[in-house]
């Protein structure tokens, strides 16, 4: 009797899995629900929320797969029949994550509210223990960002804890750096992806800045002029997804808006610490990229998945937030509210989630065909609305 009730209770599980996903397909292609938003004020009241909401979640979700299928979705069951969680503690333990911490961060500096620093910190024990140990496991440079979201923390509550979580990241981050000083993006995998820029220098460059590492620095800086020596198209505008370190060569797109939105999210730290007037390389190879992203923006409004023809001109929220937050802090130009307010209408729904995210990329030339909700994005608007005058 008690497996005849299991078998009903699976046989109904895949049925609803089985009607969501035709429902999924019947919906898909529709416009998002937009908010109607008045003002970027209005909007973000919304966004914060929704963000909290999503703080709360034990799961991502971002999709890590490069379709929403039937097949993914069995797959899934499949996993959580057997209790395997490889890759759900892939997926959560990973970038999606930190760049929610840092959107809300940025949130609490500007509005200096103590429960949201307290729910902060309170998700920030699923990742380090009271006294600063990691209690995930590092393996794969993405999770660099947790070590950005741990100094940021040391800098306005002064826990050791916190530096000393980001020491364990800085020192699992130089365990993938080879003998030629460049990062893999995996553990004996002689390829230098792109992501690598976007994802590690950042933590890089603040590592160094709070620890007076120059070591850090160095390494950052090294992983940026790589690309631009030999990961550029021949313009020098565009970075190729990767660049196979055993022949030297570039690989894969290079049009991949995400792909540019790492590169560009890398080099605006380090353009910020020049000006206008006295540029250093990184402010010029910077400008030149959102001159040529200011000519291909669709609408003069927001950014695609893939940059230039394409057969899909829909907003890739992920993508478009990047292009902006850089150009912000780098200090290239200044985002009018009205202008932000556009790009919001695009991707944010009533409740306050930012939809139009594209998937997370399997593998060079692999990309993913879903679009949606996501914890980088969500995080991404948070620090894009700190930085815009509302």
């Amino acid at each position: 009797m008690f497996w005849l009730f299991v078998i009903t209770l699976i046989i109904t599980f895949i049925l609803s899995l089985v009607f969501f996903y035709l429902l999924l397909l019947k919906n898909r292609g529709k416009p998002v629900d937009t908010g109607n938003y008045s003002t970027v004020a209005v909007a973000s009241k919304k966004i914060v929320n929704a963000s909290l909401k999503m703080l709360m979640n034990k799961r991502t979700i971002m999709s890590f797969n490069d379709e929403d299928s039937l097949y993914v979705k069995l797959a899934r069951l499949k996993a959580w029949l057997k209790r395997d969680n490889r890759q759900k503690n892939y997926a959560y333990f990973n970038f999606p994550l930190a760049f929610l911490l840092l959107g809300l961060l940025d949130t609490y500096e500007i509005s200096g509210e103590a429960k949201l620093l307290n729910k902060i910190e309170e998700k920030c024990k699923e990742l380090i223990s009271d006294n600063g140990e990691l209690v995930f496991t590092f393996d794969k440079v993405d999770q660099a960002m947790f070590g950005l979201v741990f100094l940021r923390l040391y800098t306005i509550t002064e826990a050791k804890k916190y530096l000393k979580a980001s020491d364990e990241i800085y020192k699992n981050v130089l365990s993938y750096v080879g003998d030629d000083d460049i990062v893999r993006y995996r553990k004996g995998v002689n390829v230098a992806f792109i992501d690598t820029i976007g994802l590690v220098c950042p933590f890089l460059i603040m590592y160094s800045d709070i620890n007076d590492c120059e070591q850090a620095l160095v390494l950052a800086e090294k992983q940026i002029e790589n690309v631009m020596n030999i990961g550029l198209e021949k313009n020098g505008i565009l970075p190729f997804h990767a660049i196979d370190l055993n022949l030297n060569a570039p690989l894969g797109s290079i049009n991949w808006g995400r792909g540019i939105g790492w590169w560009v999210l890398g080099l605006a730290p380090l353009a910020a610490r020049s000006t206008k007037d006295e540029p250093n390389k990184y402010l010029l190879t910077l400008q030149k990229v959102m001159d040529f992203l200011e000519r291909a923006r669709l609408d003069n409004e927001y950014w695609p998945q893939f940059i230039g023809h394409t057969n899909d001109n829909t907003i890739d929220s992920s993508a478009t937030l990047m292009f902006l937050l850089a150009t912000q802090k780098a200090g290239i130009r200044h985002i009018e509210s009205q202008e932000f307010l556009s790009v919001i209408g695009h991707c944010v729904d009533s409740s306050g989630r930012v939809l139009k995210a594209s998937g997370d990329t399997i593998y060079i030339n692999k990309y993913s065909r879903v679009k949606g909700a996501s914890e980088l994005t969500q995080g991404l608007m948070l620090s894009l609305i700190s930085e815009v005058s509302l």
